[in-house]
């Protein structure tokens, strides 16, 4: 019985090691950009068909301004959002980072409940509480309707499917969603496709 109990306090002693290293890792997000690596389209010759990107985020600027507080620098991952450089599926999983990177910076704070495309699109431009813009107000990602758009034109189908769980879905090129072109990322933030 106490060899059972030293072996499970032992146990609770890495998980609760294991959980400070992750909650004391850089909050920049900086590391965030490394988990893709380039890829042109002709590496993948199901993406390289009927690209037309609605604008390339390379040319939007790099920061944010805030009456407050002056300029900030926006997410690195900004420039990587719906760019030609990269396969269309890293445009989902750019956004699911994005995400992710505004619920590490969240932490135990209130914040908007994310419940769509809107929602996330309010949050990427600084409407939180840490009034953090991941995205330049300008980035070609922003409709004029205020929702977050796939290189298609096609709004983004972000589904919460538990706390700090989402799903992100583009329609494709076939600009319908749920069909078989759509790109997804899942809740683990890993692609589906």
């Amino acid at each position: 019985m106490k060899q059972s109990l030293k072996f499970v306090l032992v146990g609770l002693g890495i998980l609760t090691l294991g959980a400070i290293l992750w909650l004391m890792k850089p909050m920049d997000g900086a590391w965030d950009s490394s988990l893709f690596s380039p890829q042109s389209p002709e590496q993948d010759p199901a993406t390289s068909a009927s690209l037309a990107p609605l604008a390339d985020p390379s040319t939007t600027s790099n920061t944010t301004t805030d009456s407050d507080e002056g300029a900030e620098e926006v997410s690195p991952l900004a420039a990587e959002l719906n760019s030609s450089r990269f396969p269309p599926q890293h445009d989902v999983d750019t956004l699911h980072a994005l995400l992710r990177q505004h619920l590490r910076r969240l932490g135990r704070r209130e914040g908007l409940p994310i419940g769509n495309d809107s929602d996330l699109a309010a949050v990427l431009k600084g409407q939180n509480p840490m009034k953090y813009a991941a995205l330049p107000k300008n980035h070609p990602v922003f409709g004029s309707n205020g929702r977050l758009l796939d290189r298609w034109g096609t709004p983004y189908f972000v589904h919460p499917v538990a706390e700090a769980d989402f799903e992100i879905r583009s329609a494709g090129p076939d600009r319908k969603m749920f069909t078989p072109d759509d790109l997804i990322a899942d809740p683990a933030g890993e692609s589906l496709r």
